[in-house]
């Protein structure tokens, strides 16, 4: 028995005896249909949830600022006004949008549901 959870894929791959010219390109492993939405995920990459976003100066509870996570629950920093000295940090549940102090609506989606709503 061989424990390869920790290793990075390029490691295990070697340890198999594989090249990488034997792993598939994105565009042969994924089907044609979701080939768009995964190579938009890949290009917004994001692992760490801490992209910057320019907030916009109207938006309301019907039309909040969309927050695009996989997490069920993410903390989002808001800079309320630019000369400000602190963040005001607000907890995101997927579903309904939350009001900042300032004002700025946030709204927790799924990728899938971001770029959707973000493309029209």
């Amino acid at each position: 028995d061989y424990t390869l959870g920790a290793l990075p894929a390029c490691k295990i791959a070697l340890f198999f005896g594989l090249k990488f010219s034997d792993f598939p390109l994105l565009s042969e492993a994924v089907n044609a249909k979701d080939f768009e939405l995964v190579s938009k995920i890949v290009v917004e990459q994001d692992p760490f949830e801490v992209k910057r976003i320019r907030i916009p100066i109207e938006n309301s509870k019907s039309s909040p600022n969309l927050i695009p996570s996989q997490s069920h629950r993410r903390m989002v920093g808001c800079i309320c006004e630019p000369e400000a000295d602190s963040i005001n940090w607000l907890e995101l549940e997927k579903g309904d949008p939350v009001q900042c102090y300032c004002g700025h609506w946030f709204k927790l989606v799924n990728y899938e549901d971001y770029f959707n709503m973000t493309n029209q």
